[in-house]
């Protein structure tokens, strides 16, 4: 409960929690010091002691965990048997994790899969395919449920019938982006959405960068599938390395700026990426052959992708002529959208019609 209690008056603020915690020897003895302890023992200014202090009355760690449990979230605090053990020896890791779904990593391999939220086509056919043929082999893809790679990384690996962690840079309660909210639903069945952040955190800027060191954290591995030169799949690139983790890289065209991160990388010793297999051989896994995609038929889709589905077999190819046939909000007609090409369903051809693919 101290752990929950800490982090919603801490939110994004692990390092400042765990020095409390280290010099206190516990959260349950931090958690109860008052405000001249905070300044004495925990080390704080008269300032920030007062702010955290007053922060912390207004919580109730208690009615706090009810309140998950009443919305249908959950919660793996540092001491629990379900959090990460991979995850509890990066630096500075999270108290506890907010989760939608099951968090069941006890010796399962895992491996994240991240890139550009402005992929290419090329970029999102390379990270469904990648994340399918692993998540057929047992590893469980981790993500950031980002549009463009993540997205497709997420919908790869249940298009396989496998398992994906979405790690989020926002409460699980925010609808976040926008486009990916159906794919967050499924990735919660058979997987987990988790947070560091408490409900009703919106995203901010600075979450992501630090959202990208759980995504590096919960894995064995770190694939770049594109990202430009700046791009913060190479933030989490940076968590990795000093993490331990090992880096691969999805070689790229040499002419195409979302490629010159993944050839860099390689340039300076990530190994390349041309399938499944080089991965799965990393982790010293067998490439499971006979894995058959999970069934992605219109009777396991919702209204929304059933509709979009027939219109575009119908012929109706264009996302304008689609929003105006469905009678859908642009929004919602994207999102449907969004997650039946990350699943491999539907292809969009030059950027500009949506064709269902042959299976």
């Amino acid at each position: 409960m101290f752990y929950l209690g800490w982090q919603i008056t801490l939110p994004g603020m692990a390092g400042r929690f765990w020095q409390l915690v280290e010099r206190f020897g516990s959260p349950q003895a931090a958690w109860n010091a008052n405000e001249k302890q905070l300044i004495s023992i925990g080390g704080l200014t008269s300032e920030v002691a007062r702010e955290l202090f007053l922060r912390r009355l207004g919580v109730n760690p208690e009615a706090e965990m009810s309140f998950l449990e009443n919305k249908g979230f959950g919660y793996s605090c540092f001491s629990d048997d379900d959090y990460p053990e991979i995850l509890k020896n990066i630096s500075q890791p999270p108290p506890g994790l907010f989760l939608k779904g099951k968090l069941d990593l006890k010796d399962k391999p895992t491996v994240a899969i991240v890139g550009s939220r402005k992929a290419s086509p090329y970029g999102v056919s390379v990270a469904r395919d990648l994340a399918s043929e692993i998540a057929g082999s047992g590893v469980v893809v981790v993500s950031g449920l980002a549009m463009g790679i993540d997205a497709a990384a997420h919908g790869g690996a249940l298009s396989a019938g496998g398992k994906t962690i979405a790690v989020l840079g926002c409460g699980l309660d925010i609808p976040y982006p926008k486009s990916n909210i159906s794919l967050k639903e499924k990735i919660g069945i058979s997987g987990a959405a988790v947070s560091e952040f408490p409900l009703g955190m919106k995203p901010e800027s600075w979450h992501f960068p630090y959202r990208n060191r759980i995504i590096s954290g919960l894995s064995r591995i770190v694939v770049v599938v594109e990202a430009a030169v700046k791009s913060g799949a190479l933030i989490t690139v940076d968590f990795a390395l000093d993490q331990g983790r090992d880096v691969m890289a999805v070689p790229g065209n040499i002419n195409s700026e979302l490629s010159r991160g993944t050839n860099s990388l390689i340039q300076q010793g990530a190994m390349p990426v041309q399938n499944g297999q080089d991965i799965l051989e990393e982790l010293n896994i067998e490439f499971n052959s006979s894995v058959k995609k999970k069934d992605l038929s219109h009777k396991s889709l919702d209204s929304d992708q059933q509709i979009i589905i027939k219109l575009i077999l119908s012929g109706v190819l264009g996302f304008e002529e689609l929003v105006e046939h469905s009678g859908m909000a642009a929004n919602k007609a994207m999102a449907a959208l969004t997650f039946l090409e990350v699943s491999g369903i539907i292809k969009q051809i030059n950027g500009r019609k949506y064709h269902v693919c042959q299976r």
